[in-house]
């Protein structure tokens, strides 16, 4: 704006002095970071022009000291004689876990928030440090799920020798392995069968001499205190009680930790993390209208449903979808009653039954016979977990998504052959 050269102009003149003090950040891969508070010292020196009323000109001078306290992240390349400053992993999803690095050992906390110290193999514990040590790289484990094994399995990618380490596994001999490396190993007793997940034989287990168990827990799990009892050293890896299909994946991470593959799991989660970014960017261009989804099971008279805030009805709104469920706050599952299922369910586009155990629709509707009325029976759309589904959805959690993504809109990925889930 032009001011009439009649009246004086309004000058401002601002000097700032900014004097920022940086705390330490030293990362060797992309999966760490370091968070601190920086404070912030500024000086503002103002000069003020004004017009008196004799349109005499005074000048004002004032002087202003501001202090900011900031929370932030940066990455700063820096030079300083510190051998192996600490730093965490950078976990994007997971929430159960926590690992980090201090002068040549770890320290992790696992699902239960015990506290364990990976030293490397050979090394003394570092002294005044308290925690359950562990040597690594580990050479022996006994495995409690599959789903440990199927992870252990991806890492085999980069190390086909980890084979080699599982030296027991609860349920070897009477699951249906889909993991071949894990199913000849067995067939060989290279890996031993250390009985039922919830009781196992711990002299077997202590016959195999483990560095490590990796258990998980449940509500009233007296496991741990049995562990600890005979003295054997566990990690609790609970990745079943994150709230996304990526927060469980991601306990990749805390298993190959035990086995100083950090950056190799980091690549697996990257890679896996980008082909689940492709598919939903896909779903989100074709902007197709949010098929309604049933998840659901029966079982012995009671409906088993997932919460509006679990891995599962997270995924699906990843893709767009509306789930039945969503207004059921929580995690993991929860049971409703016949009724209220058939009612909810009744104008579902798609029901997906969390189960491996039936054969038809038929078996659905003997437990609820008035879903044949329901839309996703009409429309033939009506899906179970596919044999494979425990072992392998939580290893390949992108192939999981897809097999979702193609059941949901079958139009944008035609062609493409279920693996983990299998219609009826």
């Amino acid at each position: 704006m032009d001011y009439p050269s009649s009246m004086p102009r309004a000058l401002t003149t601002i000097a700032v002095a900014t004097a920022l003090v940086l705390g330490l950040v030293v990362g060797f891969f992309a999966p760490f970071r370091e968070l601190r508070e920086v404070t912030v010292t500024e000086t503002l020196t103002i000069t003020h022009t004004v017009a008196g009323g004799d349109m005499r000109t005074i000048t004002v001078t004032s002087l202003t000291t501001v202090e900011k306290i900031l929370t932030t992240t940066e990455t700063v390349e820096v030079t300083r004689e510190v051998r192996n400053p600490p730093l965490m992993l950078d976990l994007s999803h997971a929430r159960l876990f926590e690992v980090v690095f201090q002068d040549g050992y770890k320290v992790v906390k696992d699902a239960n928030n015990r506290t364990l110290l990976l030293i490397p193999r050979g090394a003394a514990p570092p002294a005044g440090v308290g925690g359950i040590v562990v040597q690594v790289p580990v050479e022996r484990v006994v495995l409690l799920s599959s789903t440990q094994a199927a992870l252990l399995v991806r890492l085999m990618e980069y190390r086909p020798e980890i084979i080699d380490t599982i030296a027991g596994i609860a349920w070897g001999g009477e699951y249906e392995w889909y993991l071949e490396d894990i199913k000849e190993a067995l067939e060989e007793n290279r890996i031993r069968d250390v009985g039922a997940a919830w009781q196992p034989d711990f002299e077997a287990i202590l016959a195999l001499n483990p560095d490590v168990m990796f258990i998980y827990t449940f509500p009233g799990s007296t496991l741990p205190a049995k562990l600890d009892e005979v003295g054997v050293v566990y990690a609790v890896d609970n990745e079943w009680l994150e709230n996304t299909a990526l927060g469980r994946f991601e306990w990749i991470r805390f298993l190959a930790t035990f086995y100083n593959m950090d950056y190799e799991a980091w690549l697996i989660l990257k890679e896996v993390e980008g082909r689940i970014s492709e598919i939903i960017s896909k779903i989100r261009a074709a902007d197709q209208p949010p098929p309604k989804v049933a998840w659901f099971s029966i079982f012995k008279g009671k409906v088993y449903v997932s919460r509006g805030e679990s891995y599962v009805a997270n995924a699906l709104y990843d893709l767009g979808a509306d789930y039945i469920f969503k207004d059921i706050k929580g995690t993991g599952s929860i049971t409703v009653t016949l009724e209220e299922l058939v009612t909810r369910v009744i104008d579902a586009d798609v029901i997906i039954y969390s189960s491996t155990r039936i054969e038809s629709k038929e078996d659905i509707l003997k437990e609820a016979p008035e879903l044949a009325d329901s839309k996703a029976f009409i429309e033939d759309r009506v899906y179970i977990f596919a044999p494979p589904y425990w072992q392998l959805g939580l290893a390949y959690t992108d192939e999981w998504y897809l097999d979702l993504a193609a059941i949901l809109y079958p139009e944008l990925f035609r062609g493409h052959n279920l693996t983990l889930f299998k219609k009826l």
